[in-house]
């Protein structure tokens, strides 16, 4: 089943793929109705009998950063689909709030984040961060762990094989598209920069295919984008130009799906008034 959350509007869609049909749901009233550029992971808890759980996290508030995580157990999602309300759970809020982040789920149990920004409620100002946290879903805990090189938000993140999560694009403290990849390894803490980008850019996909990082469209100085490269951080020094997409677009989404290179979503207008 496929899960689409609308926290604008505050409610869940589910879609079923046996009829092809789509159901919604109202939130539970402890998720704040307005939220955007928040985080959504999917965990299958291994430790818990392959149990499946949503987390939705940190985002954007009223025009304020927010912190709180909740937490919808997917193992109900069938007796509760055509309920008036869906159970959510608060979980252990992260220490500082933030939207525009990336993130990824790692190993079933760790839930990453990386940059954003904050709205420092004294001064009225957006700030970059290149603060990073994991949280631990067994113990229901966050950690703050080693910072990233470079601040950046509307970044993209990936795991590759060597279980490394690669960190690329983005805007930096000075509101300019990046080209830069970071690599970070869970099992030191430390981060490096790897190849840097041919294309800067923001809001774009970041997926692994056929042993490549591929960065695709996404928005930089000429606005929305059909540029497409790869990389193999294993035996690569430079990222290689590929084939465009048919059409520009950002905030999309990609995967690796039957052997073939999945591009779904986004937008394609050089609307900038969106970031």
């Amino acid at each position: 089943m496929l899960v689409c959350v609308n926290n604008l509007k505050g409610n869940f869609e589910f879609f079923n793929f046996e009829n092809k049909s789509w159901h919604s749901s109202t939130l539970s009233p402890n998720l704040p109705q307005h939220r955007t550029l928040f985080g959504l992971q999917l965990f299958e808890h291994a430790y818990n009998d392959k149990k499946l759980s949503l987390y939705i996290f940190s985002g954007d508030s009223n025009c304020y950063a927010a912190n709180k995580m909740f937490c919808f157990d997917l193992t109900y999602l069938s007796a509760q689909i055509n309920s008036e309300k869906i159970d959510i759970t608060e979980m252990s809020s992260i220490e500082k709030q933030k939207s525009n982040f990336t993130s990824v789920v790692f190993e079933n149990k760790f839930l990453y984040t990386f940059g954003g920004e904050f709205v420092d409620n004294c001064v009225d100002e957006c700030i970059n961060m290149k603060s990073c946290e994991r949280f631990d879903s067994e113990k229901n805990v966050w950690l703050k762990i080693k910072p990233m090189i470079v601040g950046r938000i509307q970044a993209a993140a990936v795991i590759y094989n060597d279980g490394c999560i690669y960190v690329a694009g983005g805007k930096n403290k000075d509101c300019e598209f990046e080209k830069t990849v970071e690599r970070y390894d869970p099992k030191t803490n430390q981060w490096c920069k790897v190849a840097t980008m041919n294309t800067a850019r923001s809001n774009f996909a970041l997926a692994v295919y056929k042993n490549r990082l591929w960065a695709i469209g996404g928005f930089g100085h000429s606005g929305s984008l059909a540029t497409v490269e790869s990389y193999n951080p294993i035996i690569d020094k430079y990222w290689k130009n590929e084939t465009p997409l048919n059409q520009r677009r950002w905030d999309h989404a990609a995967i690796d799906y039957n052997d073939e290179l999945i591009v779904v979503g986004g937008q394609e207008e050089n609307d900038k008034c969106q970031f």
